[in-house]
């Protein structure tokens, strides 16, 4: 591959995945690492994914922000330690029950075969994390493996 066709592939990709991938691809199809110019190049590459990862970091703590002052998240003590989540630290949270959902639609009253299958759909727990004050906000999928009422109660 040369530089001009991956410079092209790399502008032309609408994601981080797809820009570390062809940047991989580059990197593997045999270009001279040792060149100057190929070290440039492939930091400049590496310098413009760190810029839109910290964009997009900047921008979800936006969103975050947002859902948090419109209520869609609340407020959860953690009372076990799990994953990178500590006991006694207090965390925002938004519980997605698609099951509960299905429920209002009455869609498994008739069929039960339906109604199981609504049943075993789990909860999603997006948990909101950031490094401190300052710091950007994170929204996390809490495991599905992990019970959410052993570790967590809601902050009164």
């Amino acid at each position: 591959m040369t530089i001009e066709k991956f410079e092209l592939e790399f502008n032309l990709c609408d994601t981080i995945v797809e820009k570390n991938k062809i940047l991989k691809d580059f990197i593997e199809s045999g270009i001279d690492l040792d060149s100057n110019e190929s070290k440039e190049f492939i930091s400049e590459c590496k310098y413009k994914i760190e810029d839109i990862l910290e964009q997009e970091s900047i921008e979800q703590d936006f969103l975050i922000n947002v859902a948090i002052d419109n209520g869609d998240f609340s407020l959860y003590d953690c009372t076990e330690s799990v994953e990178q989540y500590r006991k006694d630290s207090t965390y925002y949270v938004k519980v997605v029950d698609i099951a509960d959902d299905y429920r209002k639609t009455g869609i498994g009253e008739t069929n039960p075969l339906i109604n199981e299958l609504i049943n075993s759909i789990k909860p999603i727990y997006w948990i909101v994390t950031d490094d401190g004050i300052g710091t950007l906000k994170r929204k996390n999928i809490l495991s599905e493996n992990i019970d959410f009422k052993k570790h967590f109660s809601k902050f009164v």
